[in-house]
């Protein structure tokens, strides 16, 4: 919490203004400006990089391949669901 406090500190925040916060609302801040400054040291790192002549790192996210279900899993799925419910549904055989 130390750290937490110095960045805000650092960043322009009165100790008044600090006290006046809930516990919640710090937390929010908190999480806020380090996010911001992690922001800013990765813009930094990877300028530095391309500056040196490396590459920057790929820092998009990748989409996972996710083939789509059979009908008969759909079904088995949606009969999950109702039996979650309490509605059991027999199959005919």
């Amino acid at each position: 919490m130390e750290g937490a406090m110095g960045a805000l500190f650092a960043s322009g925040w009165t100790l008044d203004q600090v006290l006046d916060l809930t516990w919640t609302q710090l937390a929010f801040v908190v999480g806020s400006v380090q996010l911001h400054k992690r922001e800013l040291v990765t813009v930094f790192q990877d300028t530095l990089v391309a500056c040196l002549g490396g590459k920057p790192p790929d820092r998009t996210k990748k989409k996972k391949n996710k083939k789509k279900p059979t009908e008969s899993q759909s079904i088995d799925r949606k009969l999950q669901a109702l039996a979650s419910l309490g509605i059991k549904i027999e199959e005919e055989t």
